[in-house]
């Protein structure tokens, strides 16, 4: 877990730390990490979680990701704190034993202008065991074992399992991140400034896996150069669709850090180009893509996602190819390899014409 220095860098929370430096803490994607407030209760921080804490009034504002809030065995009375989510503060008071869960999240919505506006706030407040006592705005409830707290939850932009609490017990990891985690843990852990440390595992001479969860560590320490970079660089392949998920999570998550996204691009592929993919990354509305063939046919795949794909500028295609999976169905015939020979390119670029051209 790093905490933010009064210098604005990040350095690693080592175990048995003074919890005065908690103000301002990022779990990495795939760590844990936990501590106790001055009221004894206990903050489980689970996997990537952006959060400020305060352990002297026990105040957590959970930015986005996942906490777990526990009043310990052997507690002799209930003990509160206050959780902000979204500038609303709500207390929650936990009983002996008492834990409760709490997942928060802004998620991407193709074609929404980030850089004018964040998505909303999604959360979801699960009580574990024990009584727990959730209160906003005057209005109190009690609970046990029941999802609690919903907030411009949508259904259809939420992840599956969004609201699920499996990850109290095991974070979701894919088997990639699960190998590559001990490599690039052991090299945070020897010591060093913590963004130099993840920059030099973004290096060509490492494994690509530990390449590719370094660059996400650092784009939640809000530096997106090594992940915008990916792009342009087809050793990352199998990964150019996380990466892309990555930063859109990232750019969706607030102005501030979607404008860090623009930056990473336009000052690794030019301002006009970077604008370009920027402009990809925060994707299409389904209005602008079209509901038939002829209309598909006048908006952008055409226009801006085919001469994409004919660039001479991996990053253009690449982020050219991701952006035409969404917004069309073809057959793996007509399959485009951004990485491949010009001629093979050409070929299946022709291929994809006919197949989106509308009938006559």
């Amino acid at each position: 877990m790093a905490v933010e220095a009064p210098d604005a860098s990040w350095q690693l929370l080592r175990p048995g730390a003074n919890t005065e430096q908690l103000s301002h803490v990022v779990s990495m994607p795939t760590s844990r990490g936990l501590f106790r407030l001055d009221s004894g209760a206990l903050v489980e921080v689970v996997g990537q979680t952006e959060a400020r804490i305060d352990p002297a009034t026990a105040t957590i504002e959970l930015v986005y990701g996942r906490l777990v809030l526990t009043n310990p065995a052997g507690a002799p009375a209930p003990v509160e704190l206050v959780v902000v989510l979204d500038g609303v503060a709500h207390a929650a008071t936990l009983g002996p034993e008492a834990t409760i869960a709490i997942a928060a999240d802004r998620f991407y919505e193709a074609g929404r202008n980030v850089l004018a506006e964040p998505a909303p706030l999604s959360y979801v407040a699960s009580a574990l065991r024990g009584e727990v006592t959730w209160e906003t705005d005057g209005s109190s409830v009690k609970l046990s074992q029941e999802k609690i707290a919903f907030d411009s939850l949508n259904p259809r932009l939420a992840p599956e399992g969004f609201e699920s609490v499996e990850w109290v017990e095991q974070l979701p990891l894919s088997l990639v991140d699960e190998e590559a985690w001990p490599r690039v843990g052991a090299s945070i852990r020897a010591g060093g400034p913590l963004g130099a440390t993840l920059a030099m595992a973004v290096e060509p001479d490492n494994l690509e896996e530990d390449r590719s969860l370094a660059a996400r560590c650092l784009l939640a320490l809000g530096d997106a150069e090594a992940i915008a970079a990916s792009f342009d660089d087809d050793a990352f392949e199998k990964f150019w669709p996380t990466h892309l998920a990555a930063l859109r999570s990232a750019a969706s998550r607030g102005t501030a850090s979607a404008e860090g996204v623009f930056l990473a691009f336009t000052l690794k592929y030019d301002r006009g180009n970077g604008a370009n993919l920027f402009d990809l990354l925060q994707g299409f509305a389904p209005e602008e893509i079209g509901a038939d063939a002829e209309e598909l046919a006048a908006g952008p795949v055409p226009e801006r996602l085919l001469p994409m794909l004919e660039s001479l500028k991996l990053a253009d295609r690449v982020l050219g190819k991701l952006s035409l999976d969404e917004v069309t169905a073809l057959p793996s015939e007509g399959e485009f390899d951004p990485a491949g020979s010009l001629r093979s390119r050409r070929s299946a670029v022709g291929k994809i014409r006919r197949l989106l051209a509308p009938p006559r």
